[in-house]
């Protein structure tokens, strides 16, 4: 490109888009490496944003922080309805807690629940007394939220007191400054030094105990000495395939080159010893797919050309 602020302009472009398809093939990579082991509601758009976590995190993506949303919580109008338990509010609390409830049946069943923290975080809070539209405006303090097994379980802080005739404007006191808790997930998840904290969030910064018995630096990685033999490959028709495994429950299955399982092979506790099958691929296109193989102790892939 020229040396000019066009030719600037386009060789970021160039270079933006370069490191997008870079990118985008490491995140491919991850997602042929693992499978959702429970299933996820179609009807719930946070939960499937969930699910393509957990995928990235059991494919080994070395990514450190996910956000993931849930719109609506703005709620100006139509909070609630006649009855307090019902509303806007309320469903979007709903799906919330079954977004995280299947992620976390997920991340157990994956082996990977103690590597994965979730939190909660918002704009601002709510006023306590409602508006003339059955909502409420923009306040201070609001409760946040964190899951995960590594969690100390319960509640910090106590109830807020609320006046018996708030003013329009009454706000619930802030009991804890959000940095500390952010700066005890720094501390506690990320291991990063209190000092730093300070430096990095505020110099009053106090420790909040979010975390118990967890190390969340261990790692998940495929193991090495799981193999999958495939004959003949390249193939048009069957191809053979052989693995061995312990007395263990084992899962074989199919993917093709964007990620989706096309079939299940295997779904079930296998002898110990070696294992042969074969595969009739003459109705797939072709291309490049995937068989995965996961097993107790880790999980392994292999590829295969389809030709016709």
């Amino acid at each position: 490109p020229p040396a000019t602020p066009y030719g600037d302009e386009l060789t970021f472009l160039r270079t933006s888009i370069e490191q997008t398809n870079a990118y985008s093939e490491v995140i491919t990579e991850a997602a042929n490496n693992a499978t959702n082991l429970v299933s996820y509601p179609d009807d719930n758009p946070l939960a499937q944003q969930l699910k393509n976590v957990a995928l990235m995190v059991a494919g080994g993506l070395q990514t450190k922080v996910y956000v993931v949303n849930l719109g609506g919580f703005d709620t100006h109008a139509n909070q609630v309805d006649d009855n307090p338990a019902t509303g806007a509010h309320a469903e979007l609390m709903a799906a919330l807690s079954q977004a995280v409830d299947i992620f976390q049946q997920d991340l157990a069943a994956l082996g990977i629940a103690q590597r994965v923290l979730t939190m909660t975080f918002s704009e601002f809070g709510r006023r306590i007394r409602s508006n003339e539209s059955l909502g409420t405006d923009h306040g201070d303090a609001a409760p946040l939220l964190l899951f995960g097994s590594c969690v100390a379980p319960g509640f910090i802080g106590s109830n807020p007191e609320i006046p018996d005739n708030p003013d329009i404007l009454d706000a619930v006191a802030m009991q804890y400054d959000f940095r500390n808790v952010y700066g005890s997930v720094l501390m506690d998840w990320f291991e990063l030094a209190e000092q730093d904290v300070q430096n990095l969030l505020f110099p009053e910064f106090q420790h909040i105990p979010i975390i118990q018995g967890c190390s969340p630096n261990s790692t998940f990685e495929p193991v090495a000495n799981i193999e999958i033999a495939t004959s003949p490959n390249p193939f048009s028709s069957q191809v053979n395939l052989a693995f061995a495994c312990g007395n263990e429950h084992v899962r074989l299955s199919v993917f093709n080159g964007f990620g989706q399982e096309l079939e299940v092979l295997v779904n079930k506790k296998l002898a110990a010893g070696q294992h042969n099958l074969a595969f009739d691929g003459s109705r797939l296109p072709a291309g490049t797919y995937y068989f995965h193989l996961r097993l107790e102790n880790g999980r392994q892939k292999t590829k295969l050309m389809v030709k016709q």
